[in-house]
């Protein structure tokens, strides 16, 4: 008896930091253009000892309430997409081991668009490399239950078209306190209005008895992408902190260089 399965490719995007996957880093992580006539230069990295090749094309997605994204080919309803709007130069690099280059991001007709925020997400996606004829023809020739495991790692950033004044305000909700058997989580609700998404970085404020603030959370680029309303967000509390009295604060604010709170609430412990 004989049985192949078949090979399993898997797709990661993340959201952190410089973008990082597999042996390609991204910078920047994010883009957003605020004029209708402007280029930016990505650079693309190849951190590890092999060469590599990447496609790069663009993917649309939703947010869900819990942060993650799903793939849609439509906009909802308050959605715009930017695609049609951009171009990307080239569209497919090859890294030779430690190498980089730059990668062009251009708007353009983006004078003819309405007053809004148009989200697509460019995906840099891994080509698998063939591997040589003897040895595919040695796999089939195996007896058994054989499994072929291809990983093809993909990395998507999102690139963000402000026509005109977009604006947002946020708000947050439904702070509370979950103590685990192993952490400490506190939870809340991202509340979002407007015809633009938000972004910032969260910090969490313990204020005990005496009135000692200590800095007990953070957490850096969040967003909430038009156009769902509100996403719900946890953060990890430091451990060695009393949370069985006193007050902790959470603040949603613009990043490091920038003075603006979009939104902060407390919760009475």
């Amino acid at each position: 008896m004989k049985v192949k399965i078949a090979s399993l490719i898997v797709y990661i995007s993340l959201i952190f930091g410089v973008k990082a996957q597999g042996d390609l880093m991204i910078y920047p992580k994010r883009v957003v253009f605020e004029t209708i006539s402007e280029s930016i230069d990505l650079t693309l990295a190849n951190t590890g000892n092999d060469s590599a090749q990447y496609q790069i094309s663009f993917i649309n997605y939703r947010m869900a309430e819990n942060g993650k994204f799903e793939k849609i080919y439509e906009p909802e309803e308050g959605q715009f997409f930017a695609e049609n709007n951009l171009r990307v130069f080239p569209r497919t690099v090859t890294l030779a081991p430690r190498e980089s280059q730059k990668v062009k991001v251009q708007v353009f007709r983006a004078n003819q668009l309405e007053t809004g925020e148009y989200r697509s997400h460019l995906y840099f996606r891994a080509v698998p490399k063939e591997k040589p004829l003897e040895k595919q023809k040695s796999n089939e020739e195996v007896t058994g239950i054989s499994t072929k495991l291809d990983m093809v790692f993909g990395i998507s950033i999102p690139v963000i078209i402000e026509v005109g004044n977009p604006d947002v305000k946020s708000a947050l909700s439904h702070l509370a306190l979950d103590r685990q058997q192993r952490s400490t989580q506190f939870n809340f609700t991202i509340l979002r209005e407007g015809n633009k998404s938000s972004y910032g970085d969260f910090k969490v404020l313990h204020t005990d008895q005496s009135g000692k603030e200590t800095q007990v959370g953070t957490v850096k680029g969040v967003a909430v992408y038009a156009p769902i309303p509100h996403r719900h967000f946890s953060i990890k509390l430091k451990d060695e902190v009393d949370y069985s009295s006193g007050e902790l604060k959470v603040v949603y604010h613009a990043q490091e260089g920038k003075k603006e709170t979009f939104a902060q609430a407390s919760l009475q412990l």
